[in-house]
C-alpha cells in the first residue's frame, strides 16, 4: 500500500479539478467542454482511489470497480474532445463512446486471460482512433481559436498516441517491451491526470 500513497494524492487533485470543472460547466450558456472534463476527473479520481487497494487480500472488487471508472473516463473523452475542438459532427463522439462502452462490458463480463486480451484490443482500437479525432479537433482549434489552445491540445493528444503505443506493446508483445516497470501499473495509467494538469 506504501507503494501507492501518490495515488491518494493524485485522487484528491482529480476531485478537486473535478468540482471546479462541473462548478462552471453546470452554469447556463458556458460550453460544455468544462461538463465533460469534469465528469472524467471524477472517474480518473475515482480509479486512483480503488488501485491502491486491489493490490491487497480481497482486493478484485476493488480493481474491477476503478478500472471500470478508468475505462468510462475514456467513454466520456471523446465528448471532450468534440466541446473543446468545437467539432460539428456527433456521428464520431458516439461512435468512440459506444466502442469505449463495449471494451467495458467485454471487461465486466471476461473470465479468462485469452478474453482480457480481447477487450484491451478493442479499448486500444477506439484508442488510436481517438487520438486521430483529437488530431482532427487539433486542426479545427488552430483555425477557429488560435495557435496556444491548438499547441496545448497537440502536445497532450501527442503524449496520449505514445502511450498507447506503450501500452499496446506492454500488453500485446511483452518481449519486445523495452523497459523493466512494475507490473502494477504503467504510464498509461498516469495520462488522465497529466492531461489534467496540461488543459
Amino acid at each position: 500500500m506504501a507503494f501507492f500513497w501518490h495515488l491518494f494524492v493524485f485522487s484528491g487533485l482529480a476531485f478537486a479539478f473535478a468540482l471546479i470543472n462541473l462548478i462552471i460547466g453546470l452554469q447556463k450558456g458556458i460550453e460544455r467542454s468544462y461538463l465533460f472534463f469534469g465528469l472524467v476527473s471524477i472517474c480518473v479520481g475515482i480509479y486512483y482511489l480503488m488501485f491502491p487497494f486491489a493490490h491487497v487480500p480481497g482486493g478484485d472488487i476493488y480493481w474491477k470497480i476503478g478500472l471500470s471508472f478508468f475505462i468510462v473516463a475514456f467513454i466520456l473523452f471523446p465528448w471532450f474532445i468534440y466541446y473543446y475542438g468545437k467539432c460539428n459532427r456527433l456521428l464520431m463522439p458516439f461512435l468512440l463512446s459506444a466502442g469505449m462502452a463495449s471494451t467495458l462490458l467485454l471487461f465486466l463480463f471476461s473470465s479468462s486471460s485469452e478474453e482480457i486480451v480481447w477487450w484491451n484490443a478493442l479499448a486500444h482500437l477506439v484508442l488510436i482512433v481517438t487520438t486521430v479525432y483529437g488530431l482532427l479537433a487539433v486542426q479545427n482549434l488552430r483555425q477557429l481559436d488560435g495557435k496556444r489552445s491548438a499547441i496545448t491540445f497537440f502536445i497532450a493528444i501527442a503524449i496520449f498516441l505514445v502511450l498507447i503505443i506503450d501500452d499496446i506493446v506492454y500488453i500485446h508483445f511483452r518481449e519486445l517491451y523495452l523497459f523493466n516497470l512494475p507490473e502494477s501499473i504503467l504510464p498509461f495509467d498516469y495520462f488522465l491526470f497529466l492531461f489534467m494538469i496540461l488543459m
